[in-house]
């Protein structure tokens, strides 16, 4: 496991864990609002464009899926896309074919992830 893989687990864990603090206290906005801005403040645009050239089977475990057998990328979690700091950018492509900066994807969700490809 590489350092990559080892802080996106983290990212991960935390922002489920936060979820369940902010149902659990019932103070949703505010948990997720705070869970999602230290994770943009910790993780930056390298580390993510890091998270996307991760081998399948790392990114398949952090809840990227295959739209279909002959899908030529993976289909990005959305905890991925909450997470995406600002000055983020790359290329992505949805599932019915159009290719567009990640920035102006809608947030069409399929099995927890964005209905876009990277």
């Amino acid at each position: 496991m590489n350092e990559t893989f080892k802080k996106a687990v983290w990212a991960m864990k935390f922002v489920a864990n936060q979820a369940a603090c902010g149902h659990a206290y019932n103070q949703v906005e505010y948990w997720s609002k705070e869970c999602f801005k230290r994770v943009k403040e910790e993780l930056g645009a390298d580390f993510w464009r890091d998270v996307f050239s991760l081998p399948d089977e790392e990114r398949f475990l952090l809840g990227f899926l295959r739209w279909d057998e002959n899908s030529k990328g993976l289909l990005i979690p959305i905890w991925v896309v909450e997470c995406l700091p600002d000055d983020f950018d790359i290329e992505v492509t949805g599932i019915m074919g159009g290719v567009c900066s990640i920035k102006k994807i809608d947030k069409d969700i399929r099995f927890g992830c964005v209905a876009y490809m990277a």
